[in-house]
């Protein structure tokens, strides 16, 4: 049985300990209500940090906080780009509660979440993203969140963009030629960045 505390929990079952966390993203303060049983919850993890320097963000349209834990990235991009329609998705309920808690904070005018497996979720909404950013649960294994960034690139839009963070010493450049020599000629993959340990990289859907 998965220990409830795991951030990949679908319930935790730890006492949820609600709390605030504050850090600075994308030049701006701000602060987050968080609890026990999700993923980084006394502070914005680093590559997360990392993830909103680097990426590439549309001025309007949809995106896709995927495996959003209490939605900072999500959450920062919708007060920054207020015509963005967010969607969170995560399999940990109590995340998603947080994630959604945290977007009526900051008033969010257009935002859903969504709590279940990400594969399954994807495929019954069958949204199509202008972008999709994800800081992989590298405990579950590469196959695992490799077979989530293969998927979910499927529901991106002409020119939308998936963007990943993943640590250096946890298998950056082999998750990244792997992708580049794996993914179908409709994309196309480029690096963004390298900070404070981290690789940010970029798949994007060039053609139908």
């Amino acid at each position: 049985m998965t220990d409830p505390d795991h951030y990949f929990s679908s319930n935790p079952d730890s006492p949820e300990n609600l709390r605030k966390i504050k850090g600075i993203c994308r030049n701006r303060e701000f602060e987050f209500y968080s609890a026990a049983g999700v993923f980084s919850a006394n502070k914005i993890d680093t590559g997360t940090s990392v993830l909103l320097k680097n990426l590439n963000i549309p001025d309007e349209g949809v995106i896709l906080d995927m495996g959003c834990g209490i939605g900072v990235v999500g959450v920062v991009l919708g007060v920054l780009y207020p015509n963005l329609e967010i969607h969170f998705l995560d399999i940990n309920a109590r995340a998603t509660l947080l994630a959604k808690k945290n977007a009526q904070f900051y008033d969010l005018k257009a935002y859903s979440t969504f709590t279940g497996d990400i594969m399954q979720i994807l495929k019954e909404n069958h949204r199509f993203y202008d972008g999709i950013y994800f800081n992989p649960p590298i405990r579950l294994g590469k196959k695992v969140y490799l077979n989530q960034i293969l998927n979910a690139i499927s529901f991106l839009k002409v020119k939308g963009v998936m963007d990943i963070v993943i640590k250096k010493k946890l298998g950056a450049e082999s998750v990244y030629n792997y992708l580049e020599n794996n993914l179908e000629s409709q994309f196309q993959i480029v690096l963004l960045g390298k900070n404070s340990g981290y690789w940010v990289f970029e798949i994007q859907r060039i053609e139908d």
